[in-house]
């Protein structure tokens, strides 16, 4: 069963053939609840089509989101946008939770025994749900989609019915767990800002670039959404609730004489605009990497380089992002699929084994407010499912013990710990990710254990990482950073390039600052090969395989071998100065 929630895609519908049947009242305290729970319980009462059962679950959600934007260029506006949508697709089961409609994809080339014709005149419809608190035009939307949807889902029954007859089942799993309901209903809210000042406040972020010819290109962006939910189920699950999420992105990029573009940014998160880092604050963190930047487009370029690698402080979040995060959650294969985009159990097929040093344990926090003074980003107080969260070890010791699970279940967990989720095509998701140390070395003890392994490996030199690249827009015509992030469609390939490095003269102790680097291959394996962890454990932000932000808090790690090669560059320097140069 394919879901698409918080989404403005127009898709196509079947005609509907079951009429309103009795008069719409409008109930004052909460129409769009009224509405969605009144529906509800008519679809599971009386929607049903001759030959076939009515849903035995049922579950209807509205995602009402309250959004500004506005993002500036040098102190000038380039863009600044408000709107206010509301999104839904109301999610039908048929059968039952052991055997339902759920957890399959039509192989290519699979016909049904109709030829794959539904019967049914096609419809265009969005899924866009009323703006207003109108009862009867709430009913409507979902009375409409309820319909198709559950036609749909009597179909993909049938076929899946039809499927397993020809092949054998790849094991014995029910398709959906059940859970207590629970009610959740709190006020909603509505985003009210002052524009202006926000807008004039970003002008000035942007315009702190001016000062720094060497810059190429930059821009600084705020965003703020309030997310008003509404979800409730046939099991008996109510929940109204507001999320708040507030960002500022910030990127810039310099480029070097021989051509090649260097580019990074900063990112501030919060739940809460007032927890945003002061004015004064952000400007420092701007000015050092405008002069970052600059003097890295000075650095010289990096030699192949195998051996062994401290990734420290946002490097090391980072690289567990990439590396580790993703693959957290517990994933069913559906049945029919012979091919997915992402191996997502790569890691759950380990469960109970080692799967990193037995000195560091992980675990997923999403009621995690707060950490060292850091708002953290991230968290939830239920799930897409409606279903609480969690506190989970994932990692106990280096040992992988469970899993962030929704109500599908899996051969790795079999019940919900209220990690649910409904965008992507993949049923569960983390929260705030803990990466802790039992045994830690401080910074200095870090760097002294890093060239002892390099002398060991009888190097000339070793690497210290500080940041990676992040796959964002640099703003330019020319060049994407894009061309930066690895192909994560394999088991190698998942880091992303190395931006903020310098390697150690382990005669002479000389720093040099490098660039145009890229890494090797990589798999789990560069887990269980990290050797030593700091005492700096902090939160920073990183991004996740959809390209959003949250917070993953991690010490830095040393790494004992670790690939990296030189990037080829393919750019070509202006053919004449930027105008803010002479």
């Amino acid at each position: 069963m394919k879901v698409k929630v918080k989404s403005l895609l127009t898709f196509l519908v079947l005609s509907v053939s079951l009429s309103v049947g009795q008069p719409l009242v409008c109930q004052p305290e909460d129409a769009t609840m009224a509405a969605m729970d009144d529906e509800l319980s008519r679809t599971m009462k009386e929607l049903q089509l001759p030959g076939h059962a009515r849903p035995y679950f049922c579950q209807f959600n509205i995602y009402e989101n309250d959004d500004f934007s506005v993002e500036a260029t040098l102190g000038a506006v380039t863009s600044k946008t408000s709107a206010r949508q509301r999104t839904f697709d109301p999610i039908i089961r048929v059968g039952s939770y052991r055997f339902d409609n759920s957890n399959f994809t039509k192989p290519v080339n699979y016909y049904s025994n109709n030829g794959g014709e539904t019967g049914y005149e096609q419809l265009s419809l969005i899924s866009e749900a009323p703006l207003d608190h109108d009862y009867n035009a709430i009913r409507k939307t979902f009375w409409l989609n309820a319909d198709y949807n559950y036609k749909k889902e009597v179909e993909n029954l049938e076929q899946k019915r039809a499927y397993i007859l020809e092949r054998a089942k790849e094991d014995d799993l029910p398709d959906f767990s059940r859970v207590k309901p629970v009610k959740l209903v709190k006020p909603t809210e509505s985003l009210a800002i002052d524009k202006e000042a926000w807008t004039e406040k970003i002008k000035r972020l942007s315009s702190i670039f001016r000062s720094y010819p060497g810059i190429r290109n930059s821009w600084v962006r705020y965003d703020e959404r309030i997310i008003n939910t509404w979800l409730t189920t046939s099991e008996g699950t109510r929940i109204r609730n507001a999320e708040r999420a507030v960002r500022i992105l910030s990127y810039a990029n310099a480029q070097a004489e021989d051509g090649s573009v260097l580019t990074d940014g900063r990112v501030f998160l919060a739940h809460d605009r007032a927890e945003l880092p002061s004015e004064e604050t952000m400007n420092k963190e701007l000015i050092r990497l405008a002069g970052s930047l600059i003097e890295r487009s000075g650095a010289a370029k990096t030699d192949y380089y195998e051996g062994p690698v401290l990734f420290e402080g946002q490097a090391a979040a980072q690289l567990f992002a990439r590396v580790l995060a993703p693959y957290l959650i517990a994933y069913r294969k559906p049945l029919g699929a012979d091919y997915q985009s992402i191996n997502y159990d790569r890691l759950a097929k380990r469960l109970g084994r080692r799967v990193m040093p037995l000195f560091l344990s992980v675990k997923d926090d999403p009621l995690s407010r707060t950490y060292k003074n850091t708002p953290l980003f991230g968290g939830f107080e239920v799930d897409d499912e409606g279903v609480l969260p969690e506190k989970l070890l994932l990692i106990d010791k280096g040992y992988l013990r469970t899993l962030c699970s929704g109500r599908t279940p899996s051969k790795y967990s079999k019940v919900s710990n209220g990690h649910g989720s409904l965008q992507g095509g993949v049923s569960a998701k983390h929260s705030v990710l803990y990466v802790e140390a039992e045994k830690t070395q401080s910074k200095e003890q870090l760097l002294a254990r890093l060239k002892k392994l390099g002398k060991a490996a009888r190097l000339d030199s070793v690497l210290v990482v500080r940041r990676l690249a992040n796959s964002v827009r640099d703003g330019s015509l020319f060049e994407s950073v894009d061309s930066q992030i690895s192909e994560l469609t394999s088991e190698e390939g998942q880091l992303t390039d190395p931006l903020d490095f310098y390697k150690i003269d382990l005669k002479t102790g000389k720093r040099t600052r490098l660039r145009d680097g890229k890494f090797g291959p990589v798999t789990m394996r560069i887990l269980k090969d990290i050797v030593a962890a700091g005492d700096d454990a902090c939160a920073y932000p990183v991004e996740d395989l959809s390209n959003n932000y949250y917070h993953l808090i991690s010490p830095s790690v040393l790494i004992s071998e670790v690939e990296i090669e030189k990037r080829e560059n393919v750019s070509k320097p202006p053919a004449i100065p930027g105008p803010m140069t002479f």
